[in-house]
């Protein structure tokens, strides 16, 4: 717990999400020809998540072309899904202690 809070309270998604989608502007900036794509496993998965409901666009271009994120955790269900615009590829356990079966069939349902 001692590591876990500190890291938790520095990489809370209110505050680290900007500076992965700093991270992606930067990057789309930088390459505007070759496609984007974005990963995310457990905590990172939200930040896909999100990205894929992100309407920043750089050059008419959204922020990644296509993700996929594993065992994704923190979803808020099911507005942060509803609000995806870009394709995202989910790989989720039938017993994934974040997320329970309700919720994987809302996924697959809007996704």
């Amino acid at each position: 717990m001692y590591a876990l809070l500190p890291w938790y309270y520095v990489n809370r998604i209110g505050a680290s999400y900007p500076r992965v989608k700093g991270f992606f502007e930067a990057l789309r900036q930088a390459n505007t020809e070759l496609p984007i794509g974005a990963a995310g496993f457990c905590w990172g998965g939200k930040h896909v998540v999100l990205l894929a409901g992100d309407k920043t666009r750089v050059d008419g271009k959204p922020l990644f072309d296509a993700g996929f994120t594993g065992h994704p955790s923190m979803l808020s269900m099911p507005e942060d899904i509803e609000k995806m615009e870009l394709p995202v590829a989910f790989a989720i356990g039938d017993m994934d202690a974040h997320i329970p079966m309700d919720q994987i069939k809302t996924i697959k349902e809007i996704v």
